[in-house]
């Protein structure tokens, strides 16, 4: 089994570490994916497509359902939301809120730069935001290698959930790129009320994958 990463100059840059990408085919050991990258990378994140639980401590472990809906015309509905060129420091503290469980936060040597990884994705891609809040929420769409849409991040201030923003929200992006029918979105095997919000708008899961990253030193 090859479990020589690949390396990612944005992840790099924006963590300040050099970090490599591994896809691997079977389950993969701690010492195998040390031992295939050592002396090349700081750190490897691994993405297995399959349930997988590593044998001892992984760092971030997270099992994510990736799920997918297909839209059709007739569900398409009169765009409520615009896209904005640059995010406010709204968007970017709403960010911080919401994604507080992200994986990176949960490793000391990545918490003081996880926080820059989000404002630098929100700064780099197409931003929707709704016309009826432009400052209380935020959606991220970006392009699949296959010609697919996804959402990569969305969030809602707290002082406006409960109200429905979330989902008009998507589905006004969904109105505005008509000519995109497929969309996916990963989200936590255990966030249940996100997996039950993505599923109201069509989304099926397709597949669980599972996310983790090594270091290549115990310091």
């Amino acid at each position: 089994m090859n479990l020589a990463a690949k390396p990612s100059e944005w992840e790099s840059s924006v963590l300040g570490v050099r970090v490599g990408l591994l896809v691997p085919e079977c389950s993969p050991s701690y010492d195998d994916i040390r031992d295939a990258n050592n002396q090349v990378f700081d750190v490897v994140f691994v993405s297995y497509q399959k349930w997988f639980y590593p044998a001892y401590g992984p760092i971030g472990l997270d099992h994510l359902y990736d799920m997918e809906a297909k839209v059709s015309g007739e569900r398409l509905k009169t765009s409520c939301v615009s896209a904005i060129s640059f995010p406010s420091s709204s968007h970017v503290a709403i960010a911080k809120e919401a994604l507080q469980d992200s994986r990176f936060l949960r490793d000391r040597r990545l918490t003081a730069k996880s926080g820059d990884r989000y404002v630098r994705w929100l700064t780099e891609h197409r931003v929707y935001v709704p016309v009826e809040a432009p400052e209380g929420a935020f959606l991220v769409a970006t392009d699949d290698p296959d010609g697919a849409r996804r959402i990569s991040l969305i969030a809602v201030a707290g002082t406006y959930r409960g109200q429905g923003i979330g989902a008009r929200l998507v589905a006004g992006v969904f109105a505005a790129e008509p000519t995109k029918t497929v969309w996916r979105v990963k989200v936590s095997a255990g966030n249940h009320r996100a997996i039950r919000f993505y599923e109201t708008l069509g989304f099926r899961v397709k597949s669980v994958s599972t996310v983790f990253h090594v270091w290549m030193n115990n310091d």
